[in-house]
């Protein structure tokens, strides 16, 4: 008998089903099991979780770490996961005994409220990994496999964070027309042409707001994915320069949310 469960299935179809039962006096975690096609690989991970949290106030569990526990499902490439299921699993029993979501606690960082993944997480990952994307990220994390509704947030959040720091998905490099499938590199939703009236735009009413419009030139001459060359005149101070186009990237940046690498062109 139980008075909490939660479940999980991934993109196989292959499930798991958690049943707890609370003790609606004292609190306490009475029983629990579970049962699914999963069951066998999350065995040695849930009978550890179960030895630490049976006969105790659901509230122990809800504060249990992963640091607590010894024993973790790897994944196939022998990785650690970046989301403990087993725990994710107990969390929603426990949610679903208290009738809210409230239990994992919301935050602005959060995307896949389900498994607590967030932007920090993501950032993190997209910095070392350049093909780093959603089938790793539920792979490694289970995010998406439950309600879904994070799945846009995820895609956006990627997509802005690569942006952000100047990274094209699958190369190690930033300067390039095409992405790795052969397509015309976009930043912002923008193709090359019309991201360059953009930021031809930008740049205006930035010398303008700096009073510089009158001593400076600066002309958008080729760009390739993030980088982009600009002639500047006067040319003769060539350091000068270069500090005003990195002032204009950071213009950039703020203003459209991508990072661009700028170089004098000769």
């Amino acid at each position: 008998m139980s008075n909490a469960e939660s479940s999980y299935k991934n993109s196989e179809g292959q499930d798991l089903k958690l049943f707890l039962d609370i003790d609606l006096k004292s609190e306490r975690i009475q029983d629990f099991y579970y049962k699914g096609s999963l069951e066998s690989r999350y065995e040695r991970e849930l009978e550890e979780l179960k030895s630490k949290i049976l006969n105790q106030s659901y509230t122990i569990a809800l504060n249990l770490k992963r640091e607590n526990l010894n024993h973790e499902v790897l994944l196939k490439n022998g990785a650690r996961p970046l989301a403990s299921l087993s725990l994710w699993l107990t969390h929603q029993a426990i949610e679903d005994y208290l009738g809210t979501t409230a239990t994992l606690k919301e935050q602005p960082d959060l995307l896949c409220l389900c498994f607590g993944i967030g932007k920090t997480e993501l950032k993190k990952q997209i910095l070392i990994r350049s093909d780093y994307d959603l089938p790793q990220i539920i792979a490694e994390t289970f995010a998406t496999s439950a309600c879904g509704s994070c799945r846009e947030p995820i895609l956006k959040a990627i997509k802005n964070l690569r942006e952000e720091h100047g990274l094209i998905q699958g190369l190690t490099h930033s300067q390039t027309r095409v992405d790795k499938a052969g397509n015309w590199i976009k930043i912002k939703d923008m193709y090359p042409s019309d991201l360059i009236i953009r930021l031809d735009e930008l740049k205006n009413s930035w010398m303008k707001r700096e009073g510089i419009y009158d001593q400076f030139q600066i002309e958008i001459i080729n760009i390739e994915g993030h980088h982009l060359w600009l002639k500047v005149l006067p040319s003769k101070d060539s350091d000068r320069n270069e500090k005003v186009l990195a002032a204009l990237s950071d213009f950039w940046r703020s203003e459209i949310g991508a990072l661009f690498f700028l170089h004098l062109a000769s």
